[in-house]
């Protein structure tokens, strides 16, 4: 079949609608595309996200120091309580060392 648009001769695919011209630019499209994925945000959105994610790691780093500080001071007054312990288990010791037992009540008096 042979259609006539102002002087230029297309022809007809084989009952499709579109004419070989309209076929040869859709091939063209599918064939000649970038090799690679296409960004599809732009620089200054990514410029945003990555500012968010190194404000959440700042905020993360600054949460696990206080959480370390926190555990310093807590380990240090379990062990000012675990010295306080000792200095009593000492005079403890020292005081039954001096007092033997059945020193103080002889004869029962």
């Amino acid at each position: 079949m042979l259609e006539q648009n102002k002087g230029k001769v297309d022809y007809l695919c084989h009952g499709c609608a579109q004419t070989m011209g309209e076929k040869r630019q859709e091939l063209m499209q599918q064939v000649f595309t970038p090799g690679t994925t296409m960004p599809t945000i732009a620089l200054d959105q990514l410029a945003d996200i990555e500012i968010e994610n190194m404000q959440k790691m700042k905020d993360s780093e600054e949460a696990a120091k206080k959480r370390q500080q926190e555990q310093e001071d807590a380990d240090s007054d379990r062990d000012s309580v675990g010295d306080a312990k000792q200095e009593e288990a000492r005079r403890w010791d020292d005081w039954k060392d001096e007092n033997e037992k059945g020193a103080g009540n002889r004869f029962g008096k």
